[in-house]
C-alpha cells in the first residue's frame, strides 16, 4: 500500500517536470528562430547602368530582394565584390573570373541562402545616363570634368568622356573588385557613333583611380564627329558585336578641337 501511495504522488510530479521542460524547449526554439531572422530572397538581378537583364563578367549589377545581416554573393561559384548593401538591394561587381552563360547567383548570410540564376554575355555594354535610368541624356563630361548639358553643350570635334560598364576584359588583368594606379585599355577597342556618325575613340578601359567605388566602371574618351548633326544626338557604343543602350548628347557646331 505505501508503494501505491508513492506511485500516485510520483507520477504527477514527473509529468509536471516533463511539461515544464517541454515549455522551456519550445521557448528556446522560438527565441532561436526570432534571432535567426528572415532568410534572404532574390527578386531580380539587373545591370546597374542600363536597368535591364543584360549582364557580363565584370559588369556592375543590382540585386534586389530582401536581405538581412551581412550578405555574401557568389556568381558561378566566384565571389562578387559588394559595393553596398541595404535591406532591399545589393550592388555588386560581377566576378570577372566567371565564364559567360547561365550561372547560379547565391546570396548567403547568417540567416540562410537565396539561389537565383543570371545569364552572362561576353559583353553587356551600358552607357551611364544623367538620371541613372539608362535612358535619356547621357552622363557626359568635357576635358575639365564639367557635365555636358544645355548650359555647357558639346561641340563638333570636342573631346568628350562618358562612363560605361560591361566592356569585357582589359589588356592587363584586374581581379574582381580591384582598381589600378594606371589606365587599363579594353582588350577589344569599342566603336561609338554620335547621331549615326562614327566617332574617334581615344581611350576605352579602366581609368587610373584610387576610388574602389569605380571598380568595374570603364571610361570612354572620344571626339565628337565633325559631321555630327546639331541638336540632341543618339550615342551608341558597340563592342564584340553587342550594342549598348542609347543615350543622347547635345551637340552644337563649334568649340575645342583635338589637340
Amino acid at each position: 500500500m505505501p508503494h501505491n501511495i508513492f506511485t500516485r504522488i510520483t507520477l504527477p510530479v514527473t509529468m509536471r517536470w516533463k511539461c515544464s521542460c517541454s515549455r522551456l524547449l519550445l521557448a528556446a526554439a522560438a527565441a532561436s528562430v526570432s534571432l535567426l531572422g528572415q532568410a534572404p530572397a532574390v527578386d531580380s538581378v539587373v545591370n546597374a547602368v542600363t536597368n535591364d537583364t543584360l549582364l557580363s563578367p565584370g559588369a556592375v549589377a543590382k540585386v534586389s530582394g530582401s536581405f538581412t545581416g551581412k550578405p555574401l554573393v557568389t556568381v558561378g561559384g566566384h565571389s562578387a565584390y559588394i559595393f553596398s548593401s541595404t535591406a532591399n538591394q545589393i550592388i555588386i561587381h560581377v566576378p570577372i573570373e566567371v565564364n559567360s552563360g547561365v550561372r547560379e547567383l547565391v546570396v548567403a548570410s547568417e540567416n540562410g541562402i537565396a539561389i537565383s540564376s543570371v545569364t552572362l554575355q561576353a559583353f553587356a555594354p551600358g552607357l551611364v545616363s544623367a538620371n541613372s535610368s539608362g535612358t535619356g541624356v547621357g552622363s557626359f563630361t568635357d576635358k575639365d570634368g564639367n557635365p555636358i548639358n544645355a548650359e555647357n553643350p558639346a561641340h563638333r570635334e570636342q573631346i568628350i568622356t562618358v562612363s560605361a560598364t560591361g566592356l569585357g576584359g582589359t589588356t592587363r588583368y584586374l581581379r574582381t573588385g580591384e582598381i589600378s594606379a594606371d589606365d587599363k585599355p579594353t582588350a577589344i577597342r569599342p566603336t561609338l557613333t554620335v547621331g549615326g556618325q562614327p566617332a574617334q575613340v581615344l581611350f576605352a578601359g579602366f581609368p587610373a583611380t584610387r576610388d574602389l567605388a569605380l571598380a568595374g566602371t570603364y571610361r570612354i574618351t572620344f571626339v565628337v564627329p565633325g559631321n555630327a548633326p546639331i541638336g540632341p544626338d543618339d550615342v551608341v557604343l558597340t563592342i564584340g558585336g553587342a550594342n549598348s543602350n542609347t543615350v543622347t548628347l547635345l551637340v552644337t557646331d563649334s568649340g575645342d578641337t583635338v589637340q
